[in-house]
C-alpha cells in the first residue's frame, strides 16, 4: 500500500486490479454510473493495471461490485501493489 498521508487515514486501502488493457475505459465509465461510490485510475497503462479508491464506508459495496463484474469482464483480477 502506497505510504503517503491520504492511504495511512482509510481502514482499507485502494483496490488494484490486472485487466485486459482494452477493458479500462469500459470499467471506468460503468464504475461512474454509481454516483459517489469511488473511481477507478489507470496505474500503469502498460500492465493494465488499474486502482479503485473508494469512501470506507463503500468497501464492501465496491468489493461487490468489482467481483460482479468479473463475470463480464473475465481478465479482472484482483492484484497486489506495485513494488
Amino acid at each position: 500500500m502506497p505510504s503517503d498521508a491520504l492511504s495511512e487515514t482509510l481502514p482499507y486501502g485502494p483496490l488494484l486490479y490486472r485487466v485486459d488493457r482494452r477493458e479500462i475505459a469500459y470499467l471506468a465509465t460503468l464504475f461512474e454510473t454509481y454516483e459517489d461510490l469511488g473511481v477507478i485510475r489507470t496505474i500503469d497503462p502498460v500492465a493494465a493495471i488499474i486502482e479503485v479508491l473508494y469512501a470506507p464506508d463503500f468497501y464492501d459495496d465496491v468489493v461487490a461490485l468489482m467481483e460482479a463484474l468479473r463475470e463480464e469482464v473475465p481478465s479482472l483480477e484482483r492484484t497486489q501493489p506495485l513494488p
